[in-house]
């Protein structure tokens, strides 16, 4: 009888092991698929990064080349508006120089008068 039992020990053993073997192929063969599906997920998602990305570029291109644009008109219209200060502040001070000069006549008349009067 323990002879027999021996042999059925070996033969559980040997079954267990060609089980345990089948499960372990099967368990690497589910691995192997998990990891494809992921490896899969990982490349979609770089693929996606890689074109949102190069959006981003092409975008902030467009926003830096706007920007710049209006800056150059910002500049453009601040240039125009020194301009007309300049010509205006001239213009005043020719102004200036008039009625300075119109008061000294006033002046040289009153004076004048003055001393005709007296």
């Amino acid at each position: 009888m323990r002879v027999h039992i021996g042999v059925t020990s070996l033969f559980l053993l040997l079954f267990g092991g060609i089980v345990t073997a089948q499960n372990t192929e099967t368990d690497i063969a589910k691995e192997i698929k998990r990891i494809r599906k992921e490896l899969m997920q990982v490349q979609e998602e770089r693929t996606r990064v890689k074109e949102e990305k190069q959006k981003d570029i092409e975008d902030f291109r467009e926003y830096r080349k706007r920007t710049q644009e209006r800056i150059s008109r910002v500049r453009a219209e601040t240039d125009s508006l020194n301009t007309l200060i300049r010509r205006v502040k001239d213009e005043n001070d020719s102004l200036n120089a008039l009625v300075e000069a119109t008061k000294d006549r006033k002046r040289h008349y009153e004076i004048l008068q003055n001393s005709f009067s007296d």
